[in-house]
């Protein structure tokens, strides 16, 4: 079958054809089957289960664990909790899947996805809940063909959307190509941050060195070079200007984003830190975390809600800013300190003011 699957991919690369729909097409007789009491979860094209829908998954188990919940997974191997069905992304069960399930759930616009079929009801959850960087239709003009064209076919099909925020609403209900409804609920995501106590074990049973220690996590997010010379740096003298700031013995943990994960440079040994990009779920280990550095990430609305330190280090801001995206809010308005350089991060750290921290903070969310 993998070798067939090549034949396809490679004729339909040198015939501009979707290789995807051709595949489709051969499982089309499913479309004759009858829908079932299932739902199909699926994040990031295939990673393992994190983010919204692997919480969504966790409340609906728990409620009625009756219900048929599948996974789709680029690695057979990953482990799936109970009551989960893991099922590889893009094969011929997962396609069998799509269609016979009366749900799908999923975090991001997909490049593969068979037909949606009458009375089949899709959630869109998105994979952040506040953009810094614009994105979608804001940024039509430097997104390529093929996104743009599975984006608007994606928000076509859409059922139900939803936020936690007003700005996030009218992004969704904007510049989505997304006519459907949005409703204003909790995001299941936020849930976990505040439950970290209830987690911290699970979390040190696969992460070693963690034990004991507060938790920095550095989770900058990616880059359309990825060049490693914006991720690699003194990380030392973080650890060092936290155990003075906030006291106690500080270890870093690195989260890449997950578009970054392909990049080679990630398999090297980085020091004084632990690599944690294996880790599925970045909400689990902000739920630990003491601080969080990041960069342009949206990681840090959802981290600073909790009301712990965030620091935005950004080596690259004017390079980000002219060659890879816009941003929907002035760095300097937003309650994170930002640095462009490892000493003013150091300083920055060194000089946290708690109690106009959380001030600006609380201004900031009111306003959003």
């Amino acid at each position: 079958m993998n070798t067939i699957k090549k034949i396809i991919f490679s004729a339909c690369n040198l015939l501009h054809l979707n290789p995807y729909a051709i595949e489709t097409f051969f499982f089309f007789p499913f479309r004759l089957l009858p829908l079932q009491r299932k739902i199909v979860f699926c994040h990031f094209f295939g990673k393992a289960p994190a983010d919204e829908p692997k919480f969504i998954f966790e409340a609906l188990h728990k409620k009625d664990p009756t219900i048929k919940c599948i996974w789709l997974v680029q690695d057979p191997k990953c482990p799936m909790p109970d009551g989960l069905k893991g099922v590889r992304y893009g094969s011929p069960a997962a396609i069998y899947h799509w269609y016979t399930a009366k749900i799908w759930i999923d975090s991001c616009k997909a490049t593969l996805r068979a037909p949606k079929r009458k009375g089949q009801f899709f959630l869109e959850c998105w994979h952040g809940s506040i953009p810094l960087k614009q994105i979608e239709a804001d940024v039509e003009n430097i997104l390529s063909k093929e996104y743009l064209d599975h984006a608007k076919k994606d928000s076509k099909i859409i059922d139900l959307m939803y936020s936690n925020n007003s700005f996030m609403r009218k992004l969704f209900r904007s510049r989505f190509w997304y006519s459907g409804k949005v409703i204003k609920c909790d995001e299941p995501r936020m849930a976990i941050l505040n439950m970290g106590d209830q987690i911290r074990s699970k979390i040190e049973k696969k992460l070693d060195g963690i034990s004991g220690k507060k938790i920095i996590v550095y989770a900058p997010t990616f880059r359309n070079d990825s060049e490693k010379k914006w991720f690699f740096w003194n990380y030392s003298s973080v650890v060092k200007a936290c155990q003075i700031k906030f006291g106690g013995d500080f270890v870093f943990l690195i989260k890449f984003h997950p578009n970054t994960l392909c990049s080679p440079y990630c398999d090297k040994s980085l020091n004084e830190t632990i690599n944690a990009s294996d880790y599925p779920d970045l909400q689990e280990l902000m739920a630990i975390a003491d601080v969080l550095i990041t960069d342009y990430s949206s990681a840090m609305f959802e981290f600073g809600k909790t009301g712990k330190p965030v620091f935005l280090f950004c080596p690259d801001l004017k390079e980000y800013v002219a060659e890879d995206r816009p941003f929907y809010f002035k760095l300097n308005d937003l309650p994170f300190s930002v640095s462009e350089t490892e000493s003013a991060l150091t300083k920055s750290i060194l000089e946290f003011d708690d109690i106009k921290y959380k001030e600006k903070t609380a201004i900031f969310y009111k306003q959003i």
